[in-house]
């Protein structure tokens, strides 16, 4: 019997994943400036459908970004050199209404404000996402932020909730941040590798979050809202919204299941003040693996790999090696109000101020 993949024989997909498409590049961004964003009201009056629909509202000091959204290759490569420092004031004050509902699949409303950030992914919208990798030899992601203050005033109102997978709301207020993402909103993972990226992050600033997000019902799966203030971050991720990670959920021509790894080398350390005060006030968690959270963040190194509707393959692995240090002072007075229970299964509600935390983390919600 001959193997096939997505109806091309064995051979052809193998030539065509040798011929993969890359990008190697090497990227510096450098502010010196206080940045404000205070755009008012951002009004959406219908509803946000669909799959990988965002709105947001963002405040940046120094960015280094390298983003890929793949509609339809079956094999793409990032890396490169990112270096983002920042020594300004960062401020966001925007609002953000949504007159319906929010659903479908991996959709978000964010309002962010970050010091320094070093930021690659690769978005696959077709399923399924065959090969993606993000690193390599000689790739690097560096995030320092030393301005006096990131602070983060927004406002999120849904009135309609949440509903369907996957979707988001949050607002965040960030230091500095080195983060690596292969994500599939739509479709299955069937091969993603991160790898060869060390990433460095480290900050000084004080980091306030003063947010409010105001939601009606979070129902479906893995839907969230969340309010995140974060001195510096390592993040490298790999998720899917509605299939599985590594293994035969969409038929590949018998071949085995393909392995998803996350390979890490991250140091973060933080220096700065963090508080947040955010408040959250939602309708009711219903279905399975929803939640509202407010957390407060000295360092955090992060790994992890997610499937919202599946299940992992033989050979998914998360390893290396991990660093945070934090030396200042960490609060929160942060609120949810939920008005209508949990109703489900695995839905949570949680209010965190941690000093310093290495993560390495499988989730599974089917």
């Amino acid at each position: 019997m001959k193997s096939r993949v997505l109806g091309l024989s064995l051979a052809a997909f193998l030539s065509m994943t040798a011929a993969a498409a890359a990008a190697d590049v090497n990227q510096t961004a450098v502010n010196t400036g206080n940045v404000v964003n205070a755009s008012g009201i951002s009004t959406i009056t219908g509803s946000i459908v669909g799959t990988g629909n965002s709105a947001s509202l963002t405040s940046t000091g120094a960015l280094s970004q390298l983003s890929v959204m793949n509609p339809g290759i079956l094999s793409f490569n990032i890396s490169g050199t990112q270096f983002s420092m920042n020594s300004g004031s960062v401020s966001n004050g925007g609002t953000v209404v949504v007159g319906g509902t929010i659903a479908g699949l991996g959709n978000s409303v964010s309002i962010a404000a970050t010091g320094a950030a070093a930021a690659a992914s690769i978005t696959a919208m077709a399923d399924p996402a065959v090969v993606s990798t993000i690193g390599g030899s000689g790739s690097m992601q560096y995030a320092f932020n030393s301005g006096a203050f990131v602070l983060n005033q927004g406002s999120i109102v849904a009135a309609g909730g949440l509903s369907g997978i996957n979707n988001g709301l949050s607002i965040s207020a960030t230091g500095a941040l080195a983060q690596a993402s292969i994500s599939a909103p739509g479709g299955h993972i069937e091969m993603a590798n991160i790898s060869a990226m060390p990433q460095f992050a480290a900050n000084s600033a004080v980091i306030s979050n003063q947010g409010t997000i105001t939601t009606g019902a979070l129902t479906g799966f893995g839907n969230s809202a969340s309010i995140a203030a974060t001195g510096a971050a390592a993040a490298a991720s790999i998720s899917t919204s509605v299939g599985s990670l590594g293994t035969s959920g969409v038929s590949i021509g018998g071949l085995p299941n393909f392995a998803t790894n996350v390979a890490v080398a991250q140091n973060v350390l933080n220096s700065g003040a963090v508080n947040n005060v955010g408040t959250i006030a939602v309708s009711g968690l219903n279905g399975t693996g929803n939640s509202a959270s407010i957390s407060a963040t000295g360092a955090l190194a992060q790994a992890s790999i997610s499937s919202v509707g599946g299940a992992f393959g033989t050979g998914t692995s998360i390893t290396g090696t991990q660093t945070a240090t934090n030396t200042a002072a960490i609060s929160n007075g942060g609120t949810i109000v939920n008005a209508g229970g949990l109703i489900g299964s695995g839905n949570s509600l949680s209010v965190s101020a941690v000093g310093a935390a290495v993560v390495a983390s499988y989730s599974s919600i089917r």
